[in-house]
């Protein structure tokens, strides 16, 4: 498996997949997805940072589309007390994610945001 330490941004009119990768943050957010589409299949996304920063795991928007299969969305522990990881998965702008047989845990505020037109389907 593959382990990378930052975050990952997906720009217009991008594709791909990831398969098998660790991603972790411990400044603020992990994947940051705008109007491209982009898959993930057993993945662990783990953000963490100061309640300022807000990090999320996963924020799709702009027309995104995103398929999380078999994923962990979650916050990175570390050895600073007061880190949060805000959101795991947050959807807006018309963007569309498929989430299917993954976890979204341990989330200061929500485990699954949508707002402003963002879709999100569970299973």
């Amino acid at each position: 498996a593959v382990v990378l330490q930052g975050s990952l941004k997906l720009l217009d009119d991008s594709y791909g997949s990831f398969r098998d990768v660790t991603v972790q943050n411990d400044i603020g957010s992990v994947v940051e997805v705008w109007s491209s589409e982009w898959a993930f299949t057993s993945c662990s996304l783990q953000a963490a940072g100061h309640f300022g920063v807000s990090p999320v795991c996963v924020y799709a928007h702009r027309l995104a589309v995103l398929t999380l299969t078999g994923c962990s969305l979650s916050k990175l522990h570390t050895s600073r007390k007061r880190d949060v990881c805000h959101t795991g998965l947050y959807v807006c702008d018309r963007a569309f994610v498929t989430m299917t047989n993954s976890t979204s845990e341990g989330h200061k505020t929500s485990d699954v945001c949508a707002g402003d037109r963002g879709r999100a389907e569970l299973s």
